[in-house]
């Protein structure tokens, strides 16, 4: 019974992956644990237009560690919007934050009936969040 033995190229090759997979695996723990962000989204009182439209939304975020850096997107079919953060209220509870976004000009709120999600960005971790359908 002969063992295989492996060739010069193959080991190289051998060699070649491990280090890649060594580096992506230092590279993952270098940048530490990828926060886990749950969004509740509501329209606060004054938020609905007459129209039936949405000009702005409280974001409720729920991160499992506290550092995020939040931008918000809201997103129509295919076309995404960035909204404004007029204010965020943090007396939510340990790691909880509550952001006032807008639409970003007076001209651009959600139309009623229409379906969308909310969008975050966290840029501290370079990742998504996402909210359920929404119908405005």
């Amino acid at each position: 019974m002969r063992l295989p033995i492996p060739s010069v190229p193959g080991i190289a090759v051998l060699v070649a992956l491990g280090i890649v997979v060594a580096t992506a695996g230092l590279t993952a723990f270098a940048n530490g644990p990828v926060p886990h962000v749950d969004l509740t989204v509501s329209v606060p009182p004054d938020g609905r237009l007459p129209s039936g439209g949405i000009a702005s939304l409280l974001v409720t975020l729920s991160p499992s560690n506290a550092a995020v850096e939040p931008r918000f997107f809201i997103v129509e079919g295919p076309i995404v919007f960035a909204w404004n953060t007029t204010g965020v209220d943090g007396s939510g509870g340990l790691g909880t934050a509550t952001y006032r976004i807008s639409a970003p000009c007076s001209d651009c709120p959600i139309p009623a009936g229409t379906m969308f999600i909310v969008r975050v960005y966290d840029v501290l971790s370079g990742t998504y969040s996402f909210s359920p359908t929404l119908r405005a």
